[in-house]
């Protein structure tokens, strides 16, 4: 018999109406990779009796979830930017392509999403997910990735699905076409942007499991981008962290054209970032960098830390 390996795995998605009844997952993916689990605590009972641990108990707080990492497509991501934002709206432009706007929300979709793992030979599905944490990354040797967490309550067992997948239409660097920070054009090596919903599922009584999960602290949007320091002097970045300015971030990529004057697009946008960071410094000979780490404050005009579009040809988002 073969050796299992990971080529075939799959993550598979649908919108529940109910907490606790799972639906049929109809929009599929293949990861980069992924490491969604079930976490089940124990209770070590150490009465004083004995040196020995005499037995273990399976108490609540059980939950699910865990990590996955995806090629940022211009199609087939659109419900983990809805689940991970909040919030949606849909529009057709001239053309025929369809524009999907998302925003951050007080709450996040609710129940959530039955998500289905499958590895080679085994799937698993789990319960009532949420969207904990997103991050975007954009390096100028790769495609551009997401990192999502989710979390969830239950895992179970299943009967694999089988999957169709949504075209995957990556996102590279090369076609971005707006870079700025406070509407100026910056020459950036790297950029990270990162959603933290600080999520928690709530243990209960007469139960294994917990409650929906929920928000428990103030929702962050945080980044990093880094740059040489020259330019980055030379763009004020420096100078808006040394006076503690406030600035605009835009990043928008344009991929194929889908029909007319409507092009695959995606577009992240933080209205009022704040600058973190310190100086840099010097080591070595090596080109000196500025990593400017910064974060996002909810902006009154926009009413939202961050938005986020996407042009395709997905019609809805579920």
């Amino acid at each position: 018999m073969a050796r299992g390996n990971s080529f075939g795995t799959f993550i598979g998605w649908g919108r529940q109406t109910v907490l606790g009844t799972t639906v049929a997952r109809t929009i599929f993916t293949s990861p980069l990779k992924e490491g969604l689990k079930l976490t089940q605590p124990f209770f070590e009972g150490k009465e004083l009796r004995s040196p020995t641990l005499g037995r273990m108990t399976r108490v609540g707080a059980r939950m699910s979830g865990g990590p996955a990492t995806f090629t940022m497509s211009y199609t087939g991501l659109e419900v983990l930017l809805n689940d991970l934002l909040g919030t949606v709206v849909t529009s057709t432009l001239g053309g025929g392509g369809k524009q999907h706007a998302f925003a951050l929300a007080t709450d996040t979709p609710s129940p959530g999403l039955s998500v289905e793992v499958y590895r080679r030979g085994a799937a698993f599905l789990y319960a009532d997910c949420k969207i904990n944490k997103g991050s975007f990354h954009f390096k100028p040797t790769e495609e551009v990735t997401v990192d999502i967490e989710f979390i969830g309550r239950e895992e179970t067992r299943v009967s694999a699905s089988t999957p169709t997948y949504a075209t995957i239409r990556p996102v590279t660097c090369d076609k971005i076409t707006v870079l700025t920070v406070d509407g100026t054009t910056v020459d950036l090596d790297e950029l990270d942007v990162n959603v933290d919903n600080k999520m928690i599922v709530v243990p209960k009584l007469a139960s294994l499991g917990g409650r929906e999960p929920t928000r428990n602290a103030h929702r962050e949007v945080t980044g990093r981008l880094m740059k040489d320091f020259e330019d980055a002097a030379a763009a004020g970045i420096y100078d808006k962290f040394e006076k503690g300015a406030l600035a605009a971030l835009i990043v928008t990529c344009v991929g194929d054209v889908i029909s007319g004057a409507d092009s695959f697009t995606f577009t992240l946008a933080a209205p009022k970032i704040q600058f973190t960071g310190e100086t840099p410094g010097t080591d070595g000979p090596a080109v000196r960098k500025h990593t400017a780490p910064f974060r996002a404050i909810h902006d009154t005009t926009a009413n939202a830390e961050l938005t986020a579009a996407l042009i395709g040809d997905t019609a809805t988002v579920i």
